[in-house]
């Protein structure tokens, strides 16, 4: 058996990190939820992208659903079976029920929403809306 050093500041970091990712989008506001997913947020000319980390998830245990302009993923990471001649020295993996929300601006397309689901990473892809050009007209004075 290997030794290792405890370094306090190291699991500070992790606490930290983990504190301050999820304070970048809407609070989850929901007590039933034990963990939150990490997710990447990317926009490019034509689209909003996020990308959710869902390791260890089935596809079939994610819901995604959008209502008054927050999308919201809800699912649920199964803890395994423990077997009686194992013995857990460290769990460190979050497991139960997760949920995350975004708020979306006003220039999407909601109808046009798509994901997919690959090797435990949820790829959103939310495209935006064709922006009209203001229209120039003359007002008379009268």
């Amino acid at each position: 058996m290997t030794l290792t050093r405890w370094n306090p500041l190291r699991e500070f970091d992790d606490v930290f990190n983990r504190y301050h990712t999820g304070m970048l989008t809407k609070p989850a506001d929901d007590s039933s939820s034990e963990w939150s997913p990490l997710a990447d947020i990317t926009e490019t000319e034509d689209a909003f992208h996020i990308k959710a980390e869902l390791p260890g998830v089935k596809k079939e245990d994610v819901d995604v659903s959008l209502s008054n302009g927050v999308l919201t993923l809800r699912g649920e990471r199964k803890t395994e079976e423990e077997t009686r001649d194992e013995k857990q020295h460290r769990i460190e993996r979050f497991h139960g029920t997760f949920v995350r929300r975004f708020d979306l601006p006003d220039n999407i397309d909601q109808s046009s929403i798509t994901a997919d689901y690959v090797d435990g990473v949820l790829d959103l892809k939310i495209p935006k809306t064709v922006k009209k050009s203001p229209e120039t007209m003359k007002v008379e004075i009268h």
